[in-house]
């Protein structure tokens, strides 16, 4: 058998996450370019901005620009997207499965008193600024393609799309720091890349549930699930939180009550589900998709490990190989060197916080303008 000098077609490295994190932006920059024109163009002919197709049509724009984008860096690099470096995607049913969406659903009912104290901060510094802050209000009556897009795909997409970005490639590609690294490192990313204050420390504690939960499982789908969970009962808990408590004199008592059950609730659900990983993964029993061996190539011979264990990195290009499934001997992807990818994760992050920033400066820039 003869080493091939192709990289290992299951991992990524860190230059793979840097790329991947910038294009990100780009690629959302372009997108909220695309809508404000086509927005400007329809004000200027006359006509009137319908919501829910203004929605629909930002959906599909990140669907196929962000998972356009994991699958052309996919391509580029010659990777499985939805499996390797030990990873795989498995979205059969399991207990693993419910204790996410549980999980999921208790942790956000008991993040929302502080991502709610942080709103009201941040928008304190908004006022104080003069500047208008974003809408995050959910509405309350839906009808028509705004429902449509709000409950199912506003939930889907970036279920599914965020998670190829940034837990099946800038994850991956930032374990060859250390699993800890990888997973706080890509968390914050991932929160600063929304450029949204007022929801800045929620996501970022979101994300790093999600991150330890892939880590730890080895299972992206289980990511894109509790990020659905988390995208959809957000909504479903404003509305039927208000279908409680509605309006009038006691509406205060009631919701006082409502938020309390529902807090008692997610402090089970997240208590249970938290049990359940902790003891699983202290078990070792992380599932695999295939109990096939392969063939690891080293300087001191062949030693046979499991298949999914396949995905490392090396040191070295050629230093060290493994034996796929159709008998070749492939090199593992090579680690890339510590400073250029962290130097480009830097320059993402300024620009993401740049545009946060200039959200609070804005009124003075208009001022100055005039």
């Amino acid at each position: 058998m003869k080493m091939t000098d192709r990289y290992d077609p299951n991992t990524f490295n860190a230059m793979n996450a840097a790329v991947t994190y910038l294009l990100f932006y780009a690629v959302m920059a372009a997108m909220g370019l695309l809508l404000s024109l086509g927005a400007l163009i329809v004000v200027r002919t006359g006509g009137v901005l319908d919501e829910g197709v203004l929605l629909f049509v930002n959906e599909w724009l990140l669907f196929f620009g962000l998972g356009g984008l994991a699958l052309l860096i996919a391509k580029k690099k010659r990777v499985k997207l939805l499996s390797g470096g030990g990873f795989q995607c498995d979205p059969r049913p399991s207990m693993e499965g419910l204790m996410t969406v549980v999980g999921t659903c208790g942790l956000l009912i008991l993040l929302l008193p502080l991502a709610e104290r942080v709103s009201e901060w941040v928008r304190v510094l908004y006022e104080t600024t003069g500047a208008t802050p974003p809408s995050t209000e959910i509405a309350t009556q839906y009808e028509g393609l705004l429902a449509f897009t709000v409950l199912v795909m506003t939930p889907i997409i970036p279920a599914i799309v965020e998670e190829l970005i940034f837990r099946g490639i800038i994850l991956r590609g930032l374990m060859q720091y250390g699993k800890t690294a990888a997973i706080v490192l890509s968390s914050f990313l991932f929160a600063l890349a929304h450029r949204n204050a007022e929801q800045f420390i929620y996501q970022f504690l979101l994300a790093l549930a999600i991150g330890a939960l892939v880590t730890e499982t080895r299972n992206l789908f289980l990511g894109m699930l509790a990020h659905f969970t988390n995208n959809l009962f957000a909504s479903l808990f404003s509305m039927s939180l208000y279908a409680l408590t509605g309006e009038g004199a006691t509406a205060a008592r009631k919701e006082a009550v409502a938020q309390l059950m529902f807090i008692l609730l997610a402090a089970v659900c997240f208590t249970v589900a938290l049990c359940y990983f902790i003891r699983r993964f202290k078990a070792g029993k992380t599932e695999t998709v295939s109990l096939v061996n392969a063939a690891m190539v080293g300087a001191n011979g062949v030693e046979l490990v499991p298949w999914r264990a396949c995905g490392a990195l090396a040191e070295e290009v050629g230093s060290v190989g493994y034996l796929n499934g159709k008998n070749e001997v492939l090199a593992l992807n090579v680690k890339s060197k510590t400073a250029t990818p962290i130097v480009l994760l830097a320059v993402g992050a300024v620009l993401c916080f740049l545009e946060l920033v200039l959200n609070f400066l804005l009124p003075y820039i208009e001022f100055l303008l005039k």
